[in-house]
């Protein structure tokens, strides 16, 4: 099996071959949508709590319990679809091993 190529190599790689760039990014991702998450439900919980007293206590916690709760479902909903795509590249690696591998035998059995 080849080494692996560094990020930047991976990147201006115009052959498509190898190495694909998405799992490299994936993991960063979600931590950037982790912290853009929890800045987003403490932003509408401070709006919750700022809000004049004529809108009363119930929107101020409907806000209080919806926006960490939505926050959350949100954060599932993502981590599926980047799990998803992680196996997709995963499976693609394993069958390029089993590939890769199923030619040297041939290769070996040939010369024997």
């Amino acid at each position: 099996m080849q080494p692996r190529k560094g990020f930047f190599m991976t990147l201006f790689d115009v052959e498509f071959k190898d190495e694909y760039i998405t799992s490299k990014l994936v993991r960063g991702s979600y931590r950037i949508i982790i912290a853009f998450t929890s800045i987003t439900v403490c932003f509408w919980l401070l709006v919750a709590w700022e809000l004049p007293s004529w809108f009363g206590w119930g929107i101020k916690l409907a806000i209080t319990i919806f926006a960490p709760t939505a926050g959350i479902f949100f954060l599932a909903l993502t981590r599926m679809a980047l799990e998803y795509i992680i196996v997709i590249f995963s499976i693609n690696d394993k069958l390029g091993y089993l590939v890769h591998s199923e030619e040297e035998k041939k290769i070996n059995s040939r010369k024997n």
